[in-house]
């Protein structure tokens, strides 16, 4: 899979909503200027529909990219 990548990769990858750890490593490996966001435990469904409706709400009223739109809604989930 990792294959299908452009190469060199200089992006964002979100894996959060799988358990994707051997990916993540092939990817850390193979392309090591990628950023891979990824969750080391399994969550609920609910969670993730919520979180990526939040990231999703804030891509579309503000003008920021990816990243930053995680950073900054993940940031508001850990402070609350």
């Amino acid at each position: 899979m990792v294959d299908q990548l452009p190469n060199p990769f200089e992006g964002v990858l979100d894996c959060c909503i799988c358990l994707p750890q051997p990916l993540v490593q092939s990817i850390r490996t193979e392309r090591p200027t990628a950023l891979v966001f990824f969750s080391e435990t399994r969550r609920t469904p609910l969670l993730w529909f919520k979180y990526y409706g939040d990231l999703f709400w804030y891509l579309q009223h503000y003008d920021a990219d990816y990243l930053t739109a995680t950073k900054e809604v993940m940031g508001a989930w850990v402070s609350t």
